[in-house]
């Protein structure tokens, strides 16, 4: 009776506040158009504070009824399930009409007891077991997709995102790439790094060289993630089901089939491309936080039903033997592994960099940053989006074919819906735009899990990926490109050479050493002004008469 009675006077308070108080219609006045609120004297990030605050009482709220009812939440009760729902429920009231969420929300949890009731039965006409609830909660959020309009609930308009936190990596300045230091040591440093990959199987031991080799698998499905979110502006939480998929196509193909690893991997790339561009059809239409539900329950409906063996037998249940590639390579050793995905991270890495560096990379960041912009130019909206998603998948899949034969094993626990949020940590603490960021990211999490001691694994939780985002907003891959700027600016001041992409904010000031300033170059110096005639050879002009405003 209290949740009967407290509920509906919590949802009736909610919108009460949204809709008829100051802070109520300032907070939605900032969830619209944040930068024109705040020139209007609304102070955005204080009502931000609020509502976290609000939304954090009304979770006690439901948690502490729902005790009263069912007893404490433990276990998986409060899991990535219950979130799939409160999502789905958000998605079906259009993010902003209260009393529709809160029937569908009503409507989801009468579908959930009618589906656990007749679970295991056939339905009708189909003649095929009833799925689970998630799979059916996928098929759910695809329908309110397509039956909704351009501008029911949240507004579309202005749904470019600013993406404050992505901080763009710039090459190094044309005017220093050519100088015999900086060539010298980008080779040095990539020497060593290459020197220390093919030398680490050989010092770690055999249990550390596979987590070393996971380590760079992980990196993979963290790259395909800055592929789509961090350069197409795609928010999905959805990888780890292409990751998935990957891994059960290429087990598939090289234990039933026969196929050699290379084409195996490249078949399962291909089939993660596949579905990444059916996932990634509602992305044609929506962004933001509609993309992300969807990635979301596709990928619980993956885990959930796709992938499992009690409703598709195809699924690999069997020891993944490591055939020898190309018939004569022999890769079953932990340390022949290694050097196979050690071979494949430098593969991605190379590929995904001329992928950035050609014309599709550009476009996928103007479509990032202003879609409608880049319409102006003639820009495909539609090829550049599923281009993202192809990409994005491939790597993905990619990874899951290396990781399924480093595991010898398709287990369900590395392709848990909770691992999606585990690597797109790795992809934001790593640096969402960087590609080296995304190594970085793998490395921080599962490198401090994996060969820290124990004192220090809390670095891996949650408070220590908010300690890392605190103090660098732009992530590992931004602390490593700043450094590498610094290094570059005092090449600059020790040469002489004025370069505006590093020195710009430094071009008034003196320098250290007392010297002069260094010269312009000579498109850069600005034109001298002609001498002015003496009075007596100034042409007599007529006063100029001004009409109009």
């Amino acid at each position: 009776m209290i949740a009967f009675v407290v509920t509906p006077l919590l949802v009736l308070g909610l919108i009460v506040f949204l809709r008829g108080t100051k802070l109520g219609i300032a907070i939605r006045a900032s969830a619209d158009r944040a930068d024109r609120a705040a020139l209007l004297g609304v102070p955005v990030k204080r009502l931000q504070t609020l509502v976290w605050a609000v939304a954090a009482l009304l979770a006690f709220a439901a948690t502490f009824m729902r005790a009263g009812i069912l007893g404490l939440p433990v276990g998986s009760v409060l899991s990535l399930g219950i979130l799939l729902r409160s999502l789905t429920a958000l998605l079906l009231g259009g993010l902003v009409h209260l009393p529709v969420i809160g029937l569908s929300a009503v409507a989801l949890g009468v579908l959930e007891l009618g589906i656990d009731w007749h679970q295991g039965d056939t339905i009708p006409l189909l003649g095929i077991d009833l799925p689970p609830l998630d799979a059916v909660l996928a098929v759910v959020v695809l329908i309110a997709l397509v039956l909704r309009r351009r501008g029911d609930g949240r507004s579309d308009i202005d749904d470019q995102s600013s993406w404050q936190s992505a901080d763009e990596v710039r090459p190094v300045p044309a005017e220093l790439s050519r100088l015999p230091e900086v060539r010298w040591s980008r080779i040095g440093i990539a020497a060593v790094l290459g020197a220390v990959a093919l030398a680490l199987p050989h010092v770690l031991a055999v249990d550390q060289s596979l987590k070393a080799s996971a380590v760079m698998v992980y990196a993979i499905l963290a790259m395909s993630i800055v592929v789509l979110t961090g350069w197409a502006g795609q928010v999905s939480l959805g990888q780890v089901a292409f990751f998935a998929i990957g891994a059960a196509t290429g087990a598939k193909l090289t234990h039933t089939w026969d196929v050699d690893l290379l084409l195996a991997v490249v078949g399962a790339g291909f089939a993660g491309a596949a579905a990444a561009v059916l996932v990634g059809l509602p992305a044609l239409r929506y962004r933001g936080l509609y993309l992300a539900v969807t990635t979301f329950a596709f990928a619980l409906a993956t885990t959930a039903y796709f992938l499992d063996r009690g409703y598709f037998d195809w699924v690999p249940n069997q020891r993944i033997e490591r055939q020898p590639l190309l018939g004569r390579i022999d890769i079953s050793s932990p340390t022949r592994i290694y050097y196979v995905v050690l071979a494949g991270l430098v593969l991605v890495l190379v590929g995904l960099r001329g992928v950035r560096h050609s014309r599709t990379g550009r476009v996928l960041i103007a479509l990032r940053d202003n879609e409608r912009g880049a319409q102006a130019y003639s820009v495909d909206v539609v090829r550049a989006k599923l281009t993202a998603f192809a990409v994005s998948g491939f790597v993905a899949a990619f990874a899951g074919a290396l990781f399924v034969h480093h595991q010898q094993a398709f287990g369900t626990g590395p392709y848990q819906p909770a691992e999606n949020l585990a690597v797109f940590t790795m992809a934001v603490v790593g640096g969402i735009t960087s590609l080296p960021g995304a190594l970085l990211g793998a490395l921080y999490l599962l490198g401090t899990r994996w060969f820290l001691p124990l004192e220090w694994q809390f670095l891996a939780t949650g408070v220590g990926v908010l300690l890392v985002l605190m103090v660098l907003p732009s992530g590992l891959g931004g602390l490593l490109f700043d450094l590498r700027d610094h290094a570059l600016r005092w090449v600059a001041n020790r040469r002489g050479i004025l370069v505006p992409s590093l020195l710009a904010d430094r071009a008034e000031e003196p320098r250290a050493d007392g010297g002069e300033e260094p010269t312009p170059l000579a498109s850069e110096a600005p034109p001298s002004e002609p001498d002015e005639p003496p009075d007596d050879e100034r042409p007599v002009t007529e006063p100029t008469v001004r009409t109009g405003a």
